[in-house]
């Protein structure tokens, strides 16, 4: 079942400002008390939407995510916020436990690394993968897009990423190189997955974005691409 973003924002009724990340400046909470990773347009040109379109084609390849909701800032601002889940474990350093995490884990690792080539999005590194504990099936959920799809380029994304980007370097040295992991079943399926997305169903996925969010693209630029550039993308990309 795919993640669904409330058809009304969320309001913030506190929120805290962060400096962990070049991207991440706010955290927010709501009056229920469930805290969220904030992406603002006021904190970059088309991040709430690279975010939105993200999270919204991984739930298309069955990538889990963390849940995720249009939300209200405080100051009326409406931004994309991730549900916080303090559960979760990221890798610091890449030590022997992160090399446990990362060969248990390949299999969906490769399938997230699928839809980045697509996208593309360049800062795949080794904190943006998080690590729930589950007895029955322990997960590894991709988040983080801040850098993918329409701020990578116009309309969606500039191809080839370079060999020297985060992305790039994970895939190739650690997981192919170090521990031979790479499952090229799981990259190319979420390729296909991609494929099967239709125009009708990104029209869906943007058309659910708020207006406020396509400050440099268009919808039917966005869409155009689709229809017309999705193929030839996911050709270069499949192994």
């Amino acid at each position: 079942m795919m993640s669904q973003a409330t058809l009304f924002p969320v309001k913030l009724v506190h929120e805290e400002a962060t400096g962990g990340t070049r991207d991440l400046r706010l955290v927010g909470y709501c009056a229920n008390q469930t805290k969220y990773a904030v992406k603002r347009e006021s904190d970059g040109p088309l991040l709430p939407l690279a975010e939105w379109v993200g999270h919204k084609l991984s739930d298309y390849c069955g990538i889990p995510t963390p849940d995720f909701d249009i939300v209200e800032c405080m100051d009326g601002e409406i931004a994309f916020g991730s549900r916080w889940n303090a559960s979760a474990t990221q890798i610091k350093v890449f030590d022997t436990a992160a090399q446990s995490l990362l060969s248990n884990h390949s299999a969906a690792i490769s399938k997230i690394f699928g839809l980045d080539f697509f996208l593309p999005n360049p800062d795949r590194h080794l904190g943006n993968f998080l690590f729930v504990p589950n007895p029955a099936s322990p997960g590894c959920l991709s988040f983080d897009f801040s850098l993918s799809s329409v701020r990578n380029g116009l309309p969606f994304g500039s191809h080839p990423m370079g060999l020297g980007t985060k992305t790039n370097i994970i895939l190739r040295e650690l997981l192919t190189k170090k521990l031979n992991k790479f499952d090229k079943h799981r990259f190319n399926e979420a390729l296909n997955a991609v494929q099967d997305v239709s125009v009708d169903e990104i029209i869906e996925i943007l058309d659910a974005a708020p207006v406020e969010w396509f400050t440099k693209v268009s919808k039917t630029d966005i869409v155009e691409w689709w229809q017309s550039s999705k193929g030839a993308r996911i050709k270069q990309v499949i192994k």
